[in-house]
């Protein structure tokens, strides 16, 4: 018999941290189901029983803007549920990442068109980046 306590949030903290992880699913391309966002918060809860939402109600709704304060290099709350997310998405099988790769039987011009754009959204998202990673190390 099993001795693992179940653990249980209060409704209004559970709905957040669905919120949560549909908009960190949202920003990595993926459609995910009910299964993968209750992982999500199943895995939330496992690691820390007080668990609450830290994305801000503007990022729920426009997931696209996560690329201002998406994290860089150091271990944070975002960082460490923004890897969950992409886990859960990977183990599960949801369609996704490839919008990031799929470039089958496109012309080369029309490749370096797509990496050179990326490249160009990433140096203009960088600035923000490090400043709110400059504001997190601060606290």
């Amino acid at each position: 018999m099993s001795t693992i306590k179940k653990i249980t949030l209060p409704a209004h903290r559970r709905r957040g941290l669905l919120a949560e992880g549909a908009a960190l699913f949202a920003h990595a391309g993926v459609a995910p189901n009910g299964k993968a966002l209750r992982l999500y918060v199943r895995a939330l809860e496992f690691e820390d029983p007080e668990v609450f939402p830290i994305i801000a109600d503007c990022f729920l709704r426009r997931p696209f803007l996560l690329r201002f304060v998406e994290p860089l290099g150091r271990e944070n709350r975002m960082r460490r549920r923004m890897d969950i997310a992409m886990r859960i998405s990977e183990a599960s099988g949801i369609a996704g990442a490839s919008i990031f790769f799929d470039y089958e039987g496109a012309g080369r011009l029309h490749v370096l068109v797509r990496l050179a754009g990326n490249a160009l959204a990433e140096t203009f998202f960088l600035p923000f980046r490090v400043v709110c990673a400059w504001r997190l190390h601060e606290r």
